[in-house]
């Protein structure tokens, strides 16, 4: 009789370890997860709700908590990102209600809740269904986003991926959530601290002189050298060789 830890061991990478049955459930959460994101999207286009998010009204609802404001900004930010309103939007309001180094702080807190939140609702909601879908190729990449995970949602961001939808995408694969959490920090943290001083600095502008001071230029300089970090990284890294795909056309 063969041992049980034999079997799984000799179970080959990317191999469907899915439960059969479960496919009406599983379809079920991923219409559900659909048709959230296609309500959030709707409500933001067609509802007028946009027309009235702009810094000076957020600054001023924010500012009302007084001690509270940071919490209320970090949760701000984390369930606006979640409904898919821009990070940049909030990234510009962390700047300006604290400036460059607390609004560095608050605005990673922020990012890395709207993270975390859009990740875990994929990944209740869609990941059954995604799974299921998954062969070939794609379900080796799958497996190899478990095992390299914090590495490659580190590339990811680095690379300057789309936010929303890198997120939610990272919580339809096998990625472990603390490698997810984890990666995201380190990938996330080189561009929330250049673009909150970047913001900070360019709503401060007094002159267009102002543009050639280095407290301006130093931002947008680390901006331009942190576009080079994704290639640094891949090259540091071997593993994201095999865990990224080709360019199209390759």
């Amino acid at each position: 009789m063969t041992d049980p830890e034999e079997r799984q061991s000799a179970t080959p990478v990317g191999a469907d370890t899915t439960p059969p049955g479960g496919d009406f459930p599983a379809a079920l959460k991923a219409a559900a997860l659909v048709a959230l994101l296609l309500l959030a999207f709707i409500a933001l286009r067609f509802s007028g709700v946009t027309a009235h998010v702009s810094k000076q009204g957020i600054q001023a609802l924010v500012s009302r908590f007084g001690l509270l404001a940071p919490a209320v900004h970090v949760a701000v930010y984390a369930v606006g990102t979640t409904a898919l309103l821009p990070a940049t939007l909030f990234t510009l309001i962390g700047a300006v209600l604290f400036g460059k180094f607390l609004g560095t702080i608050y605005n990673l807190l922020g990012a890395t809740g709207g993270a975390a939140l859009s990740f875990l609702v994929a990944r209740y909601l869609g990941r059954d269904f995604a799974a299921r879908l998954l062969s070939g190729r794609l379900r080796r990449l799958d497996a190899k986003a478990e095992e390299h995970g914090l590495i490659l949602i580190s590339y990811l961001r680095l690379a300057y991926l789309p936010f929303a939808p890198l997120n939610y995408a990272a919580g339809l694969t096998r990625m472990r959530f603390l490698d997810y959490l984890c990666g995201s920090i380190v990938g996330m943290f080189p561009a929330v601290l250049i673009f909150t001083c970047f913001l900070d600095e360019l709503t401060n502008l007094e002159s267009p002189a102002d543009l050639l001071a280095l407290r301006f230029l130093a931002p947008l300089s680390l901006f331009v050298a942190s576009l080079f970090l994704p290639m640094l990284v891949k090259r540091l890294a071997p593993a994201l060789n095999s865990t990224t795909p080709p360019p199209p056309g390759s």
